[in-house]
């Protein structure tokens, strides 16, 4: 079963775009900063990714310039390390095995 940031968070099902990943603690955290949109609204946060085991990064378009991607498909996996979590984008796909994930936000 996909678990998807809509049902996380609780909200409709709109836009994701992610603005920025972080690797922190030595690649032992990676955080997912996030946009989401459903006109109006418009929400940042961010799911911290804990006791990271691995990821792995493809490029899609290598010589892209932006400074966000749209995320096509995502699934937040299942913490512990029994899914990674999978976030396919315009420009890249992002691979995390995480034990424990949280949610910042400010709303």
């Amino acid at each position: 079963m996909r678990t998807n940031i809509f049902d996380m968070l609780n909200i409709r099902t709109g836009n994701i775009t992610l603005t920025n990943i972080r690797v922190e603690k030595w690649g032992s955290e990676i955080v997912v900063e996030c946009l989401y949109r459903y006109p109006p609204e418009e929400k940042a946060f961010a799911l911290r990714f804990k006791r990271v085991r691995s990821s792995q990064w493809i490029s899609v378009k290598m010589d892209s310039e932006d400074n966000h991607a749209q995320v096509l498909t995502h699934d937040v996996g299942e913490g512990n390390y029994q899914r990674t979590a999978r976030f396919a984008t315009v420009v890249a796909e992002i691979v995390i095995s995480y034990d424990v994930v949280d949610v910042e936000k400010d709303w």
